[in-house]
């Protein structure tokens, strides 16, 4: 009798149940509860398309670098730019500039949008690609670090200095798989990083990463 009252009787589990006055799977506030979009699996043809992404991206942006170094201290002079590094030190807001304000240089020719620009042209505009899941940012880091570390070494055996080849290295394999797997370790580390940490977990990870095929390839002479 352990489900009977002893003055009123048998008890009635269901008045006792909680159920919820909404409907399954529908928010009072927002509607119809709908699953996240599954993400997009990787094929080898997208992991392919944004490792070239990645490495056309890095490519305008080291064939640009120096244009738009010049374009940046052409629109900003020195002083402005004292004054506004002091300004953000101190947390003192930029005040409005009276007056006519000189004419901004934008998109200078040969500098990295427009070398973007010209490579749209042809569709091959890194912009035009995007990575949709792990795998595909994955590549595209790998695609970066290889022209990052391919073209310096490139433009230094052009020159023919024995310094800069020295501290780049030569534009072989070696150093093609060095970059990939140093983009790849970087790419992944600020994946799974909190926001603060992403560029040290980048640079950290990059670093680990890059040093695995020398350290393969110590073993492979030893």
């Amino acid at each position: 009798m352990s489900d009977a009252d002893p003055f009123l009787g048998p008890l009635d589990p269901a008045p006792f149940r909680e159920e919820s006055p909404f409907p399954a799977g529908k928010d009072p506030f927002l509607g119809p509860i709908k699953d996240a979009p599954a993400a997009t699996p990787a094929t080898a043809g997208s992991l392919a398309a944004n490792f070239a992404a990645g490495t056309n991206e890095d490519v305008s942006g080291i064939l640009g670098a120096p244009v738009d170094a010049l374009t940046f201290m052409a629109n900003n002079s020195p002083i402005d730019l004292a004054v506004s590094g002091a300004r953000r030190l101190l947390g003192v807001p930029s005040a409005p500039v009276a007056g006519p304000q000189p004419r901004k240089i934008v998109n200078p020719v040969g500098g990295s949008d427009w070398i973007k620009a010209q490579e749209a042209k042809v569709g091959m505009s890194p912009d035009q690609v995007q990575a949709q899941n792990e795998a595909e940012r994955v590549a595209r880091g790998a695609g970066a670090g290889v022209a990052s570390t391919i073209l310096p070494a490139v433009g230094a055996e052009a020159m023919g200095s024995r310094v800069a080849m020295s501290a780049l290295g030569r534009a072989d394999a070696m150093n093609a798989t060095i970059g990939a797997a140093a983009g790849a370790g970087g790419q992944a580390a600020q994946d799974v990083a909190p926001e603060p940490y992403k560029p040290i977990a980048g640079l950290v990870g990059g670093l680990a990463a890059g040093a695995l095929p020398v350290g393969a390839y110590g073993v492979g002479l030893a």
